[in-house]
């Protein structure tokens, strides 16, 4: 009785964090989507926590085998998570709405990792190291870094053309 009581107060404590960090998370993410900064890269960020829970859930026995609390490093990482929230609050008006959204997820993100490692331990964490990790697909790359990559790609593939055309003979301008 004592373990079930137990595994309800540590699902009811992740649950809501989960809550907190999907209210921190909807406001910054849906004014990106309308925003006229959205662009097709965006477009997963929705269904990547359903990715998540699914290999989570798909792992749950190892995951939640041994399950004890971890105050100490679950709480550290839960106040650099409000940190950084904080920080993205102070800051946030000097930054464009894409690196807002980015701060503020990261932060949410992180905030979400502490409450799982308080509630569930760092074995559990350790042993849902890549759902946990896959969320990080959530947040969008800061502008300047998307900028780069897709200079990068456009540069790429030009040049690859160029050697494909040069190899077949294809004649072109």
């Amino acid at each position: 009785m004592w373990k079930i009581k137990s595994d309800i107060a540590r699902h009811v404590l992740f649950l809501i964090a989960l809550c907190v960090s999907a209210a921190i998370i909807y406001g910054p993410l849906t004014d990106l989507f309308y925003s006229s900064m959205k662009r097709d890269y965006h477009s997963l960020i929705p269904f990547i926590p359903f990715v998540s829970g699914y290999l989570i859930h798909l792992k749950r026995k190892d995951v939640f085998a041994e399950n004890v609390y971890a105050l100490r490093i679950g709480v550290v990482v839960i106040f650099m998570g409000i940190i950084l929230f904080i920080a993205g609050h102070t800051f946030g008006i000097h930054l464009n709405q894409n690196d807002y959204a980015s701060l503020i997820v990261c932060s949410a993100l992180i905030l979400l990792w502490g409450a799982f490692i308080l509630a569930y331990g760092i074995r559990a964490f350790r042993n849902a190291l890549f759902p946990l990790l896959f969320l990080i697909f959530m947040i969008p790359f800061p502008a300047t870094i998307m900028e780069k990559i897709v200079v990068f790609l456009q540069v790429g593939s030009t040049e690859f053309t160029n050697l494909l055309f040069l190899a077949t003979g294809v004649p072109f301008f």
